[in-house]
């Protein structure tokens, strides 16, 4: 399955439900991923709006139906990447936008690239770490993504130690099981 083309390049937005809609309603994008942190993708054509997963479901059977490959077939060149589940660390409403602000200088001053759009989202060679102030609860929501398990674990802990020098309590990450 060749997706060069299929989509459009992935576009970095602020990360709730009501602003992916607010977005995808003003564009009408043919797919719209929203994987950043929850996973959800929107498709626009056939029906406006979808973005459930029954329908990413039927899309998929779809798919398989007029492939002549299977499931593991059409996925075989996609990478495997590794990546922690949400993690929310405890953090004093009217410190989290300090606590972002802190993160993306310390990562700036280390000569990283930051996107700033909506937290921060700190670009390594092998992956990312992200951090963001939660909409509905008293907490920074963060999760980290890495080629290997070991670059995650590394990426991840880069992360824990600069939200720690920023004032947040210990935590701990979740990391998955090497296959």
């Amino acid at each position: 399955m060749q997706c060069e083309g299929c989509f459009r390049p992935e576009v970095l937005r602020r990360n709730a439900e009501c602003f992916s809609r607010e977005r995808f309603k003003r564009e009408i994008e043919m797919f719209v991923n929203r994987k950043w942190m929850s996973g959800h993708f929107f498709f626009a054509d056939e029906y406006f709006g979808f973005d459930d997963a029954p329908y990413a479901a039927a899309r998929l059977l779809r798919i398989l139906g007029r492939s002549k490959q299977s499931l593991s077939g059409l996925l075989a060149d996609i990478p495997r990447l590794y990546s922690t589940p949400e993690t929310r660390i405890p953090c004093e409403e009217e410190r989290k936008g300090e606590v972002v602000k802190s993160v993306v200088e310390s990562f700036r001053r280390e000569g990283y690239e930051v996107i700033d759009v909506d937290g921060a989202r700190v670009q390594f060679p092998s992956g990312w770490g992200l951090v963001r102030a939660s909409n509905t609860q008293p907490v920074l929501v963060a999760r980290c993504e890495a080629r290997s398990l070991a670059e995650l674990e590394e990426i991840a802990d880069k992360l824990k130690n600069t939200l720690i020098c920023a004032g947040v309590k210990e935590f701990q990450w979740v990391f998955p099981v090497e296959e």
